[in-house]
């Protein structure tokens, strides 16, 4: 039985069952954000044939990496950077995300299925909220529901780690949790040692590059699709 499986499973047979699934490079695929904002930062201007011709497929970790290899000066990469900086964490560019595969209609099905939802993310409020829900609306994802809750850091400066990691009991107090999703290995590591008995997924392949060590018990997955 696959792990997407199993976790509906338990979900069905675990009295208030809650799973946490983060936004960034979990549910949500970010490269198309990365990709919008290159194609925006280029304009009319000399980059702009070399954005059109970028997918979203090619950003990672470092948004200015596709520039680079297509040989932009350090100059030009400090200028995107400079303006990445400025747009990547605002309403109006998460809403460029678009979902990982199959994972609308695997939250649906987690939520369907009796358990509380929790979308645990370091995205912050006074400048992301309304993108989010947005978003997440826009796409499908349980919200404007019992059972949802929508979990943001309080400011854009506090530490997503540490965030993450304060509101843990507060989310064990919703029932018991039965899995977590995460891309940071760091983040899966606290749910591990909070939640032991949990299906704690570590997903994708985009995370810090300064990230932990991941904990040997979490599980790896790169899809949700089944």
């Amino acid at each position: 039985m696959s792990t997407l499986s199993t976790i509906l499973r338990r979900i069905r047979a675990t009295p208030a069952p809650v799973v946490i699934f983060d936004l960034d490079s979990t549910v949500f695929d970010t490269g198309s954000r990365n990709l919008g904002l290159v194609r925006q930062w280029a304009g009319a201007g000399l980059w702009a044939e070399r954005a059109a011709a970028m997918t979203a497929e090619e950003f990672g970790w470092d948004a200015a990496a596709p520039l680079i290899s297509r040989g932009a000066s350090a100059e030009e990469v400090a200028d995107f950077r400079t303006y990445w900086r400025a747009h990547f964490f605002t309403d109006d560019a998460v809403v460029l995300d678009t979902p990982a595969p199959g994972s609308a209609a695997f939250v649906r099905e987690v939520h369907s299925d009796g358990a509380h939802v929790v979308y645990l993310t370091g995205r912050h409020v006074g400048g992301m909220e309304i993108g989010t829900v947005k978003a997440l609306t826009r796409h499908g994802y349980p919200m404007w529901r019992p059972r949802v809750s929508v979990v943001l850091k309080p400011n854009f400066h506090l530490d997503d780690k540490r965030f993450k990691a304060m509101t843990l009991p507060e989310i064990g107090g919703l029932g018991t949790v039965v899995a977590t999703f995460d891309n940071e290995p760091g983040n899966c590591n606290a749910f591990q040692a909070q939640w032991p008995d949990a299906l704690n997924v570590l997903f994708g392949s985009v995370c810090s590059p300064e990230a932990e060590t991941p904990d040997p018990a979490l599980i790896r997955l790169a899809t949700f699709e089944r």
